[in-house]
C-alpha cells in the first residue's frame, strides 16, 4: 500500500510540475551544497567547529532549502528575494552563518582535544 500510495504522490507530483527532472536536479545539487558544504569545507579545517554547529548548520541547510525550494515553486516569495537570487543559494548562506554562529556560540573556550588520528590526517 506504501508504494502505491508513494507512485500516487510522485505521478501527481510529475503531473503538476512540467520540469521535475530540473527541479529533483535543483533540489539534489542545492541541499548537497546547502547541507553538507560548509560542516565538511569549513568543518574539517578549523578546529573550533563543533559538533552542535554541524549539526545545526546540516539541519538548517536542509530545512531552508526544502523550504525555499517548494516555496519558490509555488510563487510565495514574489518580493521576498532579489530577482535571480537562487534559493539554494540564500540556503547555502543561512547554513554558512548558522555554522558560524553556533560555533561562537558553544566554542568559547579553547578548542576540544580531538583523537591523535584526526590530528594526524588534520595536520597533513
Amino acid at each position: 500500500m506504501a508504494v502505491v500510495g508513494l507512485a500516487v504522490l510522485a505521478a501527481l507530483l510529475a503531473w503538476s510540475y512540467g520540469d521535475l527532472i530540473a527541479l529533483l536536479g535543483t533540489f539534489a545539487f542545492g541541499t548537497f551544497a546547502a547541507a553538507l558544504a560548509p560542516a565538511l569545507a569549513v568543518g574539517l579545517n578549523w578546529r573550533r567547529v563543533t559538533a552542535s554547529a554541524a549539526a545545526a548548520s546540516i539541519t538548517v541547510g536542509l530545512v531552508a532549502n526544502l523550504g525555499l525550494e517548494l516555496a519558490s515553486r509555488r510563487a510565495a516569495l514574489d518580493g521576498w528575494l532579489a530577482a535571480g537570487a537562487l534559493p539554494s543559494a540564500v540556503a547555502l548562506a543561512a547554513s554558512f552563518l548558522t555554522l558560524m554562529g553556533v560555533t561562537w556560540w558553544t566554542g568559547r573556550g579553547a578548542p576540544a582535544a580531538l583523537d591523535s588520528d584526526v590530528e594526524a590526517v588534520l595536520e597533513l
